[in-house]
């Protein structure tokens, strides 16, 4: 059977492959061929066929027709216009980290869309913050926006059930919360997009669950300063200087909201703690474990407070902030489980209802999920605890 060949536009494919941070010689060893190959598609020397353009259509995330225009598309790249630290390498970033940031903005539109086809206009995250506000203060303020009091974060029993608490009360404020999977934490701890409405906050899922928990509230603080930006990765937080003065606000913030002061000072007082004291490590980890935070936060959050003496904090923070926590196995786990880790409930809720409504069809929602149509009734038990749509696969 003869070979069939795209006449693709060798301009845009070149676009498209910059943009997604591939190299060519990268680029050609995914698709299969050798980079001299792939060079000449974009000198327009030759074409890929059908089945080579469907590999690059997957790869740099573009849709097919793209690739079919007249003219290199006119779009603003979500990459570049994020704000970072400096010293950071713009432009350089892995394919991977593209991907992923492709893909929040794309669900972000999906869920704009479904609640465009509901009818309904999606919740408004009415909060606002500037570094000259205390950081306690907003932090109030970020609580009594989302509704979880101390006593329901405390009866979280793992870091897991806690991401799922925070993540149920982001969504409901309007906040998408999404876990990136397959981008090195080296590169990226986190994300902020303080797009209006539903503004979104990546993670990364490799971070340790309780990293995590942290990166959400520092990015929901960016989004708070209308910023829109890429932290990277490292060892911790706390390795950031001092003269970046915004980052350390976020994680202020951050820890204001996760360790409410009063609280505190009462848990610190019931175990006879009560100015600066000797923390032992059990006594730390004790109290981390109430608020499902790290020991390297909540010894900040005492030092803040003024209840651990300064040369017990120092002896603490040497052992805390070199601490690296094991890296998370690849592969297993539940697929369904998985999708909302990563997506969340929020679209999956919203695509399930436009699907009662008749507003989206069996295929709309396999294409959204990466599920076989006979395998989308376990995802929906997932999400809402039983079947309704889809009772019978």
């Amino acid at each position: 059977m003869a070979r069939v060949y795209a006449d693709i536009n060798p301009d845009v494919l070149e676009w498209a492959r910059k943009r997604a941070r591939y190299d060519r010689a990268l680029l050609a060893a995914k698709v299969g061929v050798k980079a001299d190959r792939y060079g000449w598609w974009e000198t327009g020397e030759a074409k890929p066929t059908l089945r080579q353009l469907t590999v690059l259509v997957r790869l740099l995330h573009q849709p097919l027709q793209t690739f079919f225009m007249s003219d290199v598309p006119d779009e603003p790249e979500a990459l570049a216009e994020m704000r970072r630290l400096p010293g950071s390498r713009m432009g350089q970033e892995s394919p991977e980290l593209a991907t992923q940031v492709d893909l929040a903005i794309e669900r972000r539109a999906i869920a704009l869309r479904l609640y465009d086809e509901l009818r309904e206009k999606p919740p408004s995250l009415n909060l606002t913050a500037d570094p000259s506000r205390r950081p306690e203060e907003i932090a109030g303020s970020i609580r009594e926006t989302l509704g979880v009091t101390i006593e329901e974060q405390a009866s979280w029993k793992d870091p897991h059930e806690a991401i799922r608490g925070w993540r149920a009360a982001l969504e409901s404020a309007g906040v998408l919360l999404f876990q990136v999977p397959g981008v090195a934490l080296s590169e990226m701890r986190g994300f902020a997009f303080a797009a209006k409405p539903l503004p979104i906050i990546g993670i990364n899922s490799k971070d340790s669950p309780r990293g995590r928990i942290f990166t959400i509230f520092h990015e929901l603080t960016h989004i708070l300063l209308n910023e829109t930006f890429l932290d990277p990765g490292g060892r911790g937080w706390f390795d950031i200087g001092p003269a970046f003065k915004v980052e350390h606000f976020c994680n202020r913030v951050a820890a204001a909201t996760l360790v409410p002061a009063e609280d505190l000072v009462s848990q610190a007082r019931a175990i006879g703690k009560t100015g600066q004291d000797v923390w032992s490590d059990a006594e730390v980890a004790d109290m981390a474990l109430r608020y499902q935070i790290s020991r390297a936060v909540m010894i900040r959050r005492l030092k803040n407070s003024r209840l651990i003496a300064k040369a017990a904090f120092e002896q603490l923070c040497g052992e805390y902030d070199s601490f690296v926590p094991p890296q998370k196995i690849k592969g297993g786990g539940n697929v369904y489980a998985n999708r909302i880790a990563h997506l969340g409930t929020l679209i999956p809720v919203l695509a399930f209802r436009a699907y009662y409504d008749n507003r989206a069809t069996v295929s709309d929602l396999s294409s959204l999920f990466g599920l076989k149509a006979k395998n989308l009734g376990r995802l929906e038990e997932r999400v809402f605890g039983f079947n309704y749509g889809f009772g019978g696969s």
